[in-house]
């Protein structure tokens, strides 16, 4: 949905430019192929849906804003098209002990409880990367692209084992729950997700070598995250299994300023402007605007031929 209404809001720009005619005429080196290499920083939102219920949501809660790196590469091969690879990167405080908490608040109703959360590291990094194809549209010093792309989203919050050993109260149960991921015999909680990304650059030439940027990318994912909860009674040695699924872990909306600096290939290209008195009626202003060009370029119009 997101994507839709951004590409709609795209759309609805480049009619409205086109609707307006411009003071100024460029031919610039705007359009020449070059690779921009930017690093910028910014903040990434959590867009996950979180249920308590859902023991993998729940699991899985993270800072609903961070601070993220960003390091990117944009690649234009003709006027219009070109490629991105994005790589980000967004170091997370580890809040899996607040969600323990809760779950075993909530265990503790019922049983008596005995956690074995074990090596849980205090921070972790969420990584996400993508590539894709992008659009250009050059307004003088202004670039905007769009862009589309797929890629993958880690995280990794080091090898832990979420294990509980319950107790009956008001009776004589003695249980263990153990959760794990896929493949179902590993304690890791690392996961990746496949993403669909869309979003939006923008870069301001500030001289030839340097451009300022900003960027504005929504990733959704393409999969779902599985978890299963394993009770054991201890007495009987009987399994009772409980799988949750969860297919928002991995949305999220990144926001980011930085600077780029662009390598051109190619010819060097000069810079030329062509101006007009925007007072003048619209046909003047265009005529203006094409005498100079044909007197820079030397382009000669036809004269008609007059009639006998």
């Amino acid at each position: 949905m997101l994507c839709a209404a951004l590409a709609t809001l795209i759309a609805t720009g480049m009619i409205h430019a086109q609707q307006q005619m411009p003071d100024s005429l460029h031919t610039t080196e705007e359009y020449r192929n070059y690779l921009l290499l930017e690093v910028a920083f910014g903040m990434d939102v959590d867009l996950a849906h979180r249920n308590p219920a859902n023991k993998l949501e729940a699991m899985s809660y993270r800072k609903p804003r961070a601070f993220a790196v960003n390091l990117r590469a944009t690649h234009f091969l003709s006027h219009h098209w070109g490629w991105f690879a994005d790589i980000e990167i967004v170091p997370l405080k580890n809040l899996r002990g607040k969600a323990m908490n809760d779950f075993v608040g909530r265990l503790e109703q019922a049983y008596y409880v005995n956690t074995g959360y074990e090596n849980m590291s205090d921070t972790y990094s969420l990584f996400g990367m993508s590539f894709g194809g992008a659009y250009r549209m050059a307004f003088g010093r202004w670039t905007v692209y769009p862009k589309l792309g797929i890629g993958l989203t880690v995280a990794d919050e080091g090898k832990t084992k979420t294990m509980f050993g319950l107790k009956e109260k008001g009776g004589q149960g003695i249980y263990s729950l153990n959760y794990t991921s896929p493949p179902w015999d590993n304690y890791s909680d690392a996961f990746a997700i496949y993403t669909m990304s869309c979003g939006i650059g923008v870069n301001y030439e500030v001289f030839r070598g340097l451009r300022l940027t900003f960027d504005a990318t929504y990733t959704q994912p393409l999969g779902r995250q599985r978890l299963r909860g394993i009770l054991t009674d201890l007495y009987t040695g009987k399994t009772t299994v409980y799988d949750y699924q969860a297919s928002t872990i991995g949305r999220r909306l990144s926001v980011s300023l930085g600077i780029g600096v662009p390598i051109y290939f190619g010819k060097k290209g000069k810079t030329r402007s062509f101006h007009t008195d925007h007072s003048l009626p619209m046909r003047k202003r265009v005529n203006d605007l094409m005498r100079q060009k044909s007197e820079r370029f030397g382009w000669k119009r036809r004269k008609r031929e007059e009639k006998p």
